[in-house]
């Protein structure tokens, strides 16, 4: 009888999404135990309701790849293939656990393999509301800042902040609207935000980055189409501010045996942190009409996934 194997692989893109933060496996957000808002004033991870990312190969191997640069593409030749879809899978996981990923899903030689990596696109889609525990308040173009007072957007604790249509990108400020707020959730506004990574830090120009899980060196890249490490990313307003970014590329150690009696695999992915919540205390900054603890929600970003490879 088949025995099924089981992993989960912390990928680097648990710290990559939330600018090298890293993480815990479920949320971080911190419910009030009675009503159970949000306490949290710093930026912390939730469950979306919904989160979207677009899977294009996930592979298996025993070395870390050589490095990509500007002139070289990074060297997958160590691996093997054990999911490919041409045009990427745009996967959705509601409520923390995907369904298996659909596509060319290959099984692997038999061994043992101490490293993945997973490649697909540059945009995470998160759909997430919460409600908070004091009043919190919703950032506007100074443009519209008129009379001295913000009042006017300012929700009272219980209030609901939730995502709205639009854009956001690692590096750079969020732009202005992203969130909608209120008494209750305005579902004809609720909607998916998109998340960026045209950066792997949140304050400069980044496309490559090593981090330790459990001891072992992982590593992301942002890389261009030709596979070599990108370039020309800018911060907001810039025009272009993706430069020539094409996919996210995310190496990172496993433990996984394949045998004689495993005859394929399943690949899903865990989100149940996969929302950060970003917010900023608008006084610090020395923005005027707020005062000292203000808190102020600036969107629904994308937080960290755990990919499961299950092999039966």
């Amino acid at each position: 009888m088949n025995k099924k194997r089981f992993i989960t692989l912390l990928l680097a893109l648990s710290s990559l999404l939330i600018g090298q933060r890293a993480l815990a496996s479920t949320p971080s957000g911190t419910p009030d135990p009675v009503t159970g808002y949000i306490t949290d004033t710093d930026d912390c991870t939730i469950t979306p309701d919904q989160y979207y990312m677009t899977v294009y190969r996930v592979g298996l191997g025993n070395s870390l790849p050589a490095a990509p640069t500007t002139s070289s593409p990074i060297d997958f030749s160590g691996f093997v293939t054990v999911f490919e879809s041409s045009s990427g899978w745009r996967e959705q996981v509601k409520k923390g656990i995907s369904a298996p990923l659909t596509g060319t899903k290959i099984r692997p030689p038999s061994g043992t393999y101490t490293f993945a990596y997973v490649e697909l696109a540059p945009k995470i889609e998160v759909k997430a509301k919460a409600r908070f525990n004091t009043a919190r308040w919703q950032l506007i173009n100074s443009a519209t800042y008129t009379n001295g007072t913000y009042n006017n957007y300012k929700e009272n604790a219980g209030a609901y902040f939730w995502s709205k249509n639009g854009s956001t990108y690692n590096w750079g400020n969020p732009p202005f609207g992203l969130v909608g707020h209120g008494a209750t959730v305005d579902n004809t506004t609720y909607a998916v935000t998109k998340h960026f990574m045209n950066s792997i830090a949140t304050d400069s120009e980044l496309y490559s980055a090593d981090f330790k899980i459990n001891g072992v060196t992982a590593s992301a890249y942002l890389v261009n189409s030709s596979y070599k490490l990108a370039s020309g990313a800018a911060a907001l307003p810039s025009a272009n501010p993706m430069g020539d970014i094409a996919r996210i590329i995310a190496i990172m150690p496993v433990t996984l045996t394949v045998t004689a009696e495993n005859t394929g695999l399943n690949i899903s992915f865990n989100v149940s942190n996969g929302s950060t919540i970003h917010m900023n205390h608008p006084s610090n900054s020395g923005r005027a009409g707020y005062t000292n603890g203000d808190v102020a929600i600036d969107c629904f970003g994308a937080g960290p996934f755990e990919p499961i490879i299950t092999v039966y």
